[in-house]
């Protein structure tokens, strides 16, 4: 397992056990900062709930100030400004990037999930293409971006299909663009995600042709960094309560979060509703989940976009998890 969790898990438990009295002693001093990206998009409805009063809420106790960080929408400027020292917490992260991160050198720790959408992922065409399935791909171009999830469910909706990687021209590009390819006749089909596969499809410009679904997890994770979790544990810990708060919160609003959602992303209602379906959000840190990363790490290595093999064990540290689920039982 990553060195971090052999330095830290010998303080989680008092750190469980004593973080009242750290709060009381930290609020009577300098005060810390925490700083957290803020990234709703596409639905994520717990983070939208910790920002509102959930989070600085819980941090009161602790002398803690949340700042709350925008625009890191890529998991790539996450990590380089956890590297520059000016990001503590990714509060969604996307499992290619912190396989790419890490395999970098990036000194990040997963220490949760977030949220698992499989059918947030999609390959999509013009909705008059004679595209009809997958095999229909073969000899064709497809545009998205290369090094991501949605690259991963393209491999392996070819190989469901009984063909590969070679037998499709991959051009790389963001979403919005091979979208725009795809309407303008210049593509054959777009890796998609959401709220933009939702929010197309909705306007009847383009046809989902396959999605994520029972061939990847589309899953998301908390990563912290490291020093800062080294320094603060118990900071991490009640981050970790505010964030399964906040999970159990949207589960009993139901539909009810939906319009708060639509208000936060200005995005039609019917659109939200569509992604909305698509999400469930599970902190859980559990042997599927490894394996699930560890495959896209290996797909990764495979397609030579990091230079060197991941063992995912290593970036992955359950032990503060653990400790707030323990308090419950």
């Amino acid at each position: 397992m990553h060195t971090t969790r052999h330095r830290i898990v010998a303080t989680i438990l008092a750190a469980a056990v004593l973080t009242s009295f750290l709060g009381i002693a930290q609020a009577g001093g300098a005060s810390i900062r925490l700083r957290v990206t803020y990234n709703p998009i596409p639905f994520n409805a717990p983070t939208i709930l910790m920002h509102r009063q959930v989070l600085q809420e819980r941090m009161d106790a602790l002398g803690v100030e949340v700042e709350w960080v925008s625009g890191l929408l890529k998991g790539s400027l996450m990590t380089e400004s956890m590297a520059a020292g000016e990001l503590d917490i990714a509060s969604v992260m996307g499992g290619t990037s912190a396989v790419v991160s890490y395999a970098g050198g990036r000194d990040i720790v997963l220490v949760a999930g977030y949220s698992r959408a499989p059918q947030g992922f999609g390959i999509a065409v013009r909705p008059d293409s004679p595209i009809q399935e997958v095999a229909d791909l073969k000899g064709k171009t497809v545009v998205g971006p290369v090094g991501t999830e949605v690259h991963y469910l393209l491999a392996r909706a070819l190989e469901e299909a009984g063909l590969s990687l070679k037998d499709v021209e991959l051009r790389n590009d963001l979403v919005p663009n091979a979208i725009s390819y795809v309407m303008s006749g210049s593509a054959d089909a777009a890796l998609v995600v959401e709220p933009a596969m939702s929010a197309y499809e909705h306007q009847g410009k383009i046809r989902v042709l396959r999605t994520g679904e029972g061939l990847m997890p589309g899953a998301t994770f908390v990563a912290v960094r490291g020093s800062f979790l080294r320094e603060h544990p118990d900071v991490v810990l009640e981050y970790l309560r505010a964030q399964i708060e906040a999970v159990e919160q949207v589960r009993r609003m139901g539909a009810e979060i939906h319009p708060l959602a639509a208000e936060e992303l200005d995005m039609p209602l019917p659109v939200i509703e569509r992604v909305a379906q698509k999400y469930t959000f599970d902190v859980d840190l559990g042997p599927q989940a490894i394996s699930d990363l560890q495959r896209i790490a290996d797909f990764l290595h495979d397609q030579g976009l990091i230079r060197r093999a991941v063992d995912v064990r290593e970036m992955i540290d359950p032990a503060l998890l653990e400790a707030v689920r323990g308090e419950g039982r």
